[in-house]
């Protein structure tokens, strides 16, 4: 990886993506684990 003066647009991408994930990815995986029980409750399973 080259290091220039200034930090490159995709680098930046890269450490928000990275800190994002790390964030949004478990919140994500909790909704995901309500809905799927709420629709379960509904007897809504495929």
């Amino acid at each position: 990886m080259m290091m220039t003066g200034d930090i490159d647009i995709t680098t930046i991408i890269t450490i928000i993506d990275m800190a994002t994930t790390r964030i949004i990815d478990p919140i994500c995986r909790q909704q995901w684990d309500i809905i799927q029980r709420q629709s379960g409750i509904m007897g809504r399973r495929r």
